[in-house]
């Protein structure tokens, strides 16, 4: 990169907006970076993940920014930046990071991990952006709250019916039946703000903290985008909404502690791609991203590009590719957009095999695996993101099949079971914190330079 070019990315990286996570202060000596013990159940994880050849992968951190020859800044130093902080009891707000994806993070699988590996280091700043209640019939409840059945419909923009197919920027919506009502179990999480669609017909809602009412809200009785930020009673173990009329479509929760941490928001819809996350208004993804105000965004797609991918041949596949590439491209950007203070950081799929029970291909991987990958790496590096190969990093080609082999890949040949999803998790926050250790760039100029009074 042209110098100049370097003195923006860094002037960026020393500048505070308004409403986001302080930069950290420059100090006469750079923080030391170093690798953090891991516990045993990592260190057995990973070993074994080394006997069927999972032996991970370092992460592609590109330089974004050079001066003279040298690199001044990689395209994950203004996240490294904020981990610092964090590491050195500067910060004063949490951290956040916002991964979109599928069903290979829909239950939280694999981000669980990543997020746990994060705030052990660095610090736990509450569970982050939640739902009124699990949208499948599947996974533990840790991204959701509590419902009772059959009082919620779940919609959602990828499968099935679209109820008002206006979604927040999770993708997912949950209608309200009268008398409905959901409850969120809190762990020291004290801020909060509620995402909702205020519709024509809507109805009034109330929010209690362990049975007492916070506030009641009112309709204003016209279809558009709703946020309201409120605060939870120190030492509540319990958070309530309740639509006594039903006529309310919820979008999700956030729920964050006082004390600055890591918050990792999972956003996973089974069947997604990147196509499905620009059918979300551009208004209100912008608002949604700006107002979770990330300093990292993850995309971790491909999984089913790889298989619309496989439905067609010659010309037509090419034409195809560069639709998903397009697609992938943009929403990077739409993204980047409501959140230009953040990294970015694309995962490429996992192994992709023939899953028909009857082929004498079953468990060979698709040739498309490839093709998606490299596309995929192709548009981290266009749009200045890190690329981290989950691909290569589990074994490649052939990976899967030895995922069945060990009894972690589910009956659909598709979906890794638990041990597997943990080992991915494992090998993503592994070389992720790697990184971190290893890229003291911008650390450095940071260390020497005086940054610039935020507006």
């Amino acid at each position: 990169m042209q110098p100049m070019l370097a003195a923006s990315f860094l002037a960026l990286a020393l500048t505070a907006e308004p409403g986001s996570a302080p930069i950290p202060e420059p100090s006469s000596q750079p923080a030391q970076r170093k690798v953090a013990p891991l516990s045993d159940r990592s260190l057995n994880l990973l070993a074994f993940g080394r006997t069927i050849g999972a032996k991970g992968k370092a992460m592609e951190n590109p330089c974004v920014a050079s001066e003279g020859g040298r690199c001044r800044a990689t395209a994950l130093d203004l996240f490294f930046a904020q981990l610092d902080a964090l590491q050195a009891g500067r910060a004063t707000r949490s951290l956040k990071i916002v991964t979109f994806g599928n069903s290979l993070i829909s239950a939280d699988n694999v981000t669980n991990v990543v997020r746990e590996r994060l705030s052990e280091r660095f610090g736990d700043g509450g569970r982050g952006l939640v739902l009124v209640d699990r949208f499948a019939n599947y996974g533990p409840r840790s991204r959701s709250g509590y419902a009772y059945a059959g009082a919620w419909t779940a919609f959602n923009f990828a499968i099935g019916e679209k109820g008002r197919n206006v979604f927040g920027l999770g993708g997912v919506a949950h209608e309200a039946t009268p008398g409905a009502f959901t409850e969120w179990r809190l762990k020291g999480e004290t801020e909060a703000e509620l995402f909702w669609l205020d519709r024509k017909d809507g109805g009034d809602f109330e929010l209690k903290a362990d049975g007492k009412l916070l506030q009641k809200v009112a309709s204003e009785k016209h279809d558009a985008p709703k946020r309201l930020r409120f605060q939870v009673p120190a030492g509540a173990k319990k958070l309530t909404l309740a639509a006594p009329h039903g006529r309310l479509s919820v979008f999700g929760i956030s729920l964050e502690r006082q004390t600055p941490g890591i918050v990792f928001d999972t956003i996973g819809v089974p069947a997604a791609e990147a196509s499905h996350y620009l059918t979300v208004k551009e208004a209100i993804a912008l608002d949604h991203i700006a107002a979770r105000d990330p300093k990292l965004l993850v995309f971790m797609l491909g999984g089913n590009e790889i298989r619309r991918l496989s439905w067609v041949r010659g010309a037509k596949a090419d034409a195809r590719k560069a639709s998903l590439e397009n697609d992938l491209a943009t929403f990077v950007d739409r993204m980047k957009k409501g959140a230009p203070g953040a990294a970015c950081l694309v995962v490429g799929p996992i192994d992709a095999v023939y899953n028909n029970a009857d082929s004498p291909m079953k468990l060979k991987t698709r040739p498309q695996t490839d093709e998606i990958n490299a596309m995929e790496r192709k548009v981290a590096a266009d749009k200045g993101c890190a690329f981290f190969d989950l691909y290569a990093a589990m074994g490649g080609k052939g990976s899967l099949a030895k995922f069945h082999a060990n009894s972690m890949l589910q009956d659909d040949l598709v979906h890794p079971k638990g041990r597997g999803f943990d080992l991915l998790g494992e090998l993503f926050a592994d070389a992720l914190l790697k990184a971190y250790v290893e890229a003291p760039a911008l650390q450095e100029e940071l260390a020497t330079r005086t940054p610039v009074d935020a507006r």
